[in-house]
């Protein structure tokens, strides 16, 4: 049988690092060979991959421990096939050595991708009935408190309603109030002028008062300057009889 062009000139290296869905793809259909052939590679070892048949899953912890399982068996299927890939290139009858690690890695990342899936999709499914039961809860707490809120609003719509009529009756009753206020604003407008006057006439008779009290001040201080004055011209007078009596006596003493 012929190589294939893919394998030949330096083709396996560039072949063997492919991904094994690649090689699985690209390989040509060769014949099978007998299970029993010496030639043929084993198959390795197990996956380590538990089995999760459709609608096995039933929590998110159970699907959380899939996908950790299928990571594992990822690991260790990447492994396994490298592996199987490098035993080959020794074989004989490598193109069905080769063919038949690509077909079991295929088999095996066919298995992981449904246990990925299968958790997966339990987890979009337990999501979405996890948001229509928080739908489905919220819904019916608004519709318990929807009386409440109806009530609430027609409450506040009433008691804005009554704030509006006491507010549009004090602006009717300051308008109405208008002429009094005006009335008792000239009234204690009036009163304030009398004050002032008042303030005005009493301080101006004060200062007459000042005046005439200064007045009689000089009038007294006049008088008692004159008294003042008689008393010591009394006094002079007195004095100088006292002088002329003292002469004539000591006139007369001499004679």
């Amino acid at each position: 049988m012929a190589t294939p062009r893919w394998m030949l000139a330096g083709g396996w290296l560039s072949v063997l690092a492919l991904p094994g869905a690649v090689l699985a793809a690209a390989a040509p259909d060769l014949p099978a060979q007998p299970a029993s052939s010496a030639a043929v590679a084993s198959s390795g070892p197990a996956l380590p991959l538990p089995q999760y048949p459709a609608g096995s899953i039933r929590s998110v912890l159970q699907a959380d421990q899939a996908l950790l399982a299928a990571r594992a068996a990822t690991t260790v299927q990447e492994k396994a096939f490298t592996a199987r890939r490098e035993a080959c290139y020794g074989k004989l009858v490598a193109e069905w050595c080769l063919r038949e690690a690509i077909e079991d890695n295929v088999r095996a990342e066919g298995r992981i991708r449904a246990v990925e899936i299968e958790a997966r999709g339990f987890k979009r499914q337990q999501a979405d009935r996890e948001a229509r039961a928080s739908r489905d809860a919220q819904r019916a707490r608004e519709a318990i408190d929807a009386p409440r809120k109806q009530a609430e609003a027609a409450n506040t719509i009433a008691a804005r309603k009554q704030q509006a009529e006491r507010q549009a009756k004090a602006a009717s009753d300051f308008d109405a109030a208008a002429p009094e206020r005006a009335a008792r604003a000239a009234r204690e407008k009036r009163r304030e002028q009398e004050r002032v006057a008042a303030r005005q006439r009493k301080e101006k008779d004060e200062l007459a008062r000042a005046a005439e009290r200064r007045d009689v001040a000089r009038a007294h201080e006049a008088k008692v300057q004159e008294v003042l004055k008689r008393a010591r011209e009394k006094e002079d007078r007195a004095e100088a009889r006292a002088r002329e009596n003292a002469t004539r006596g000591a006139g007369a003493g001499k004679s």
